[in-house]
Formats: C-alpha cells, sequence, structure tokens
C-alpha cells in the first residue's frame, strides 16, 4: 500500500508538471486588454464574453493537429502590437521547428483568413496552394515572428529563446455569439479557438492582445509528457494490483 501511494503522487505531481501552463505570469490586471478583446467581439445580449481569460487558458496549448479534412481556417482579430508591420504569424513543424510556413504577414489587418492544410504525405498547403514546405505529420504549433530583431516565439514555450510562455489560447463553448472584423456572427464553437500573442522578448506587459487570431477545425495535442506519465501511472496501478490479488 505504501509503494501504491507513493506512486500516486509522482504520477499525480509529475502531471501538474506536465500540464501547466503560464499561470505564474498572469498577475492581476495584465490580461485586462485581451479580455477587452475578447469582450468587443462578443454580441451575446449580456455584452461581454463568458470566457475569463485569466482562468480559461488552456493548460497544453504547444502542439496542434487539423481535425477537419478541408483545412484549419485562421481568422486574424486584432494587432495590437508596436512591431505590427514586421510580425509574421504561421505555423511550424513541432518535429523541426526550423520548418515554418507563414499565414499572416505584417501588413495584412483584421480579417484576413487563411487557410491550412496538410496533405497525407505532409506537403503544407496554404489557401490550397502547396506551399513547398513539406511537414512530418500533421503535428504542428503556432509561431509569431519578429523580421527585424530577428525573433521567433513559439507556442512550445521550450522552444523560446526567454523560456516564457508567448501564447495563450481560449477554446470555444458554443454559447457565446461572436462577430470577426468583417464576417458576420456567429456560435464561438469548441472546434474553434483564440490564440493571444506577447511579442517582447523576456514577456514585456504580459498582456498577449500583441496579435489576436482565432484558428478553427484544430485540437490540441497532449503533451509527449503527459502521457508518458499517465500511461506509467495506469501501468504502475495495474502492476500492484496484480500483485495484491495474486499475494
Amino acid at each position: 500500500m505504501k509503494k501504491l501511494t507513493v506512486l500516486m503522487l509522482v504520477v499525480v505531481f509529475g502531471l501538474a508538471l506536465a500540464t501547466s501552463a503560464s499561470a505564474g505570469y498572469l498577475d492581476p490586471g495584465t490580461l485586462d486588454p485581451l479580455q477587452g478583446v475578447l469582450d468587443g467581439i462578443t454580441v451575446n445580449p449580456a455584452g461581454n464574453s463568458s470566457v475569463n481569460v485569466y482562468t480559461d487558458y488552456l493548460k497544453y496549448d504547444a502542439n496542434w493537429m487539423i481535425s477537419a479534412s478541408g483545412g484549419s481556417v485562421s481568422t486574424m482579430i486584432i494587432e495590437l502590437a508596436g512591431l505590427a508591420n514586421t510580425n509574421t504569424f504561421g505555423v511550424y513543424d513541432t518535429s523541426d521547428p526550423t520548418k515554418k510556413v507563414q499565414l499572416f504577414a505584417g501588413t495584412d489587418v483584421a480579417g484576413k483568413q487563411a487557410v491550412l492544410g496538410i496533405a497525407d504525405d505532409g506537403r503544407v498547403l496554404v489557401n490550397f496552394s502547396y506551399t513547398g514546405v513539406d511537414f512530418a505529420g500533421n503535428s504542428f504549433g503556432f509561431y509569431l515572428s519578429d523580421s527585424t530583431t530577428p525573433i521567433t516565439y513559439y507556442s512550445n514555450d521550450l522552444l523560446n529563446k526567454d523560456g516564457l510562455d508567448h501564447m495563450l489560447a481560449y477554446r470555444g463553448n458554443d454559447s457565446d455569439v461572436v462577430k470577426l472584423p468583417g464576417l458576420s456572427p456567429g456560435i464561438w464553437s469548441t472546434s474553434e479557438y483564440i490564440l493571444g500573442f506577447e511579442d517582447v522578448l523576456g514577456g514585456g506587459d504580459f498582456d498577449y492582445d500583441d496579435m489576436v487570431v482565432m484558428v478553427e477545425s484544430v485540437a490540441p495535442v497532449p503533451e509527449p509528457a503527459t502521457l508518458l506519465l499517465l500511461g506509467a501511472g495506469l501501468a504502475g496501478l495495474g502492476y500492484f494490483g496484480r500483485r495484491k490479488r495474486n499475494g
């Protein structure tokens, strides 16, 4: 029983570490501008988003996959950064982060859309045209890059130069009605996510509203460490369960 208890504690602690996000950076007041962005696109009768930017961010948002055969649509909501004209947004191959595909340029404006597709042979398509870049598979991350520095901020904070989390992600709840620039209002569904980026090395003001994008027909992929720990925990529980029955 003592060994089982220790194993369970180790697994639970490991899962907490593996699924932790940027909770340490979310100081009161820093995300108020991002909350304002979500409230601003929400057209519910109450007027404000039901999503709380301080508590409802995903606990894992490093790796993603396309969840629809037609591809994933990204829509720029707003770009408030001082580096707006030089920032670019896109996706990178999780198995080789040097492989990047741009979706938005610095000159693009709110309401701009791009359709991302990944063929079964790894070919990456944007707006149904082959980009000349091949990914290892249907696993990618999002990035924001400043071409003047140049510095790239990845959805996987382990790849960032400062080791900080530069992206927060929020999932729709099939409840809020939102209106994106230039588009008709619609339900913010559970297959749609809003991504907020911080574009200053060292975290800047941690407001995560330097570029805000909605992506649809995608799903986050659980971190390998989480899956590994979960598998080890289940295997361990099964082992000790068999010992107890056989003992």
